[in-house]
């Protein structure tokens, strides 16, 4: 119930073995045509001073008649209490204090209703130790997210764990190429490829559904040696075909990949297939091609940009209550400004976090400010970045 788990979420125990052996819960606010209360506010004040916990429901209107009904029948003045507003959400708000001033530091940080009102000793039982919500290093910020429906799970629960509040606002959908026919038929003579490389966990989902749909598996793979952009993309094969990548390089980047690729093996004459989206960079395939790859870069997925932004994106940046607004790639950023046209107004305030140097490239071209960029160009990474800079 909320009077035993909005006061845990504010670091407040319903019972405690020094302090409080009983728990009541209470209505605050009573039907108005009862002809009188039938809250006996004697016998909770007797309560609350022998070891009690009262826990008051609906009860922001009537908070200056409870504290002074309770002081009136025998509860000290001074008792410990507290109010908790959207108790278990991204959006709580707790204050404690005395009884008697409990009002007055409830309306000066603006907490009204829905909201649990806790008065007794275990309000005061070393509190801080114990509100481990409120102290989440993002508790209390509103994060949006730009990348695609399908990849943004990973990032919003990271965030949401760490107390966040997030927004998805997908700024990139994926469709199927309009002609699968030549990324089938490679596809289907892959074994002649000696490297593969896939920049992107969609680029795995795409081969995956191929390799399936041509009766294919994990096997047809063994004399190609696969290269990966990083580690997610590399973990997502795992996941998928259970293929472990020959190369990931130490900067998440299609450049390093390729520098890494050449220092790997000779490229001269070498075949090397891409899989990607179509509007991928031409860095990757124009640094192999250079070194004398012999390079078939191939879409499997289409990228495309949607109609619009969130209603709740769009409602948040015009009160604004963003703090922070990721981006993962370069078309996200493009797309956001794209979507969000002559409004950009409404980023004003808001802390752009980028998850590499391209895309923090992408951003400022577009004359944003980047406030962080992941050291290690991953969703972990980008998280670590936001948390970094909140915390600071």
């Amino acid at each position: 119930t909320a009077g035993i788990a909005a006061a845990a979420y504010a670091g407040i125990p319903a019972t405690h073995r020094r302090v409080a052996t009983t728990c009541s819960f209470i209505t605050g606010h009573e039907d108005p045509d009862k002809v009188q209360s039938q809250v006996d506010f004697l016998a909770l004040a007797q309560l609350a001073k022998n070891g009690g916990t009262l826990c008051f429901y609906m009860g922001m209107k009537r908070l200056p008649l409870i504290v002074e009904q309770l002081v009136r029948h025998g509860l000290p003045a001074k008792t410990p209490a507290a109010v908790i507003r959207w108790g278990t959400l991204p959006q709580q708000q707790s204050i404690a204090a005395p009884l008697d001033e409990l009002h007055e530091r409830a309306t000066e940080a603006g907490l009204g209703a829905p909201a649990i009102i806790v008065v007794g000793q275990v309000s005061a039982v070393d509190r801080e130790a114990l509100n481990w919500f409120e102290q989440r290093p993002l508790f209390g910020k509103t994060i949006g997210i730009t990348r695609t429906r399908k990849q943004a799970s990973q990032l919003h629960a990271q965030l949401e764990q760490l107390g966040g509040q997030v927004i998805e606002a997908p700024t990139i959908e994926t469709v199927e190429p309009d002609d699968w026919q030549p990324v089938i038929d490679t596809v289907a003579d892959i074994a002649r490829q000696e490297w593969l490389i896939i920049t992107s966990t969609n680029g795995v989902i795409g081969l995956a559904g191929i390799m399936e749909s041509l009766g294919m598996d994990a096997r047809d793979l063994a004399r190609v040696q696969v290269a990966t952009v990083g580690p997610a993309t590399a973990g997502m094969l795992r996941e998928v075909l259970g293929i472990h990548a020959d190369l990931i390089p130490e900067e998440h980047t299609g450049g390093a990949l390729a520098q890494a690729l050449a220092d790997t093996t000779p490229l001269k004459g070498t075949r090397v297939l891409l899989l990607r989206a179509d509007i991928a960079g031409i860095d990757l395939p124009d640094q192999l091609t250079t070194a004398g790859a012999q390079v078939t870069d191939l879409p499997i997925y289409k990228t495309r940009k949607p109609d619009g932004l969130p209603a709740e994106m769009v409602e948040h940046l015009q009160r604004g209550a963003l703090d922070w607004l990721t981006f993962t790639s370069s078309s996200t950023v493009r797309n956001f400004m794209d979507l969000i046209g002559h409004s950009r107004s409404l980023l004003d305030g808001v802390k752009i976090a980028s998850i590499g140097p391209i895309t923090s490239a992408t951003a400022r071209e577009l004359e944003l400010d980047v406030t962080v960029e992941a050291e290690e160009h991953t969703i972990d990474g980008l998280v670590a970045a936001i948390c970094a800079v909140s915390e600071g």
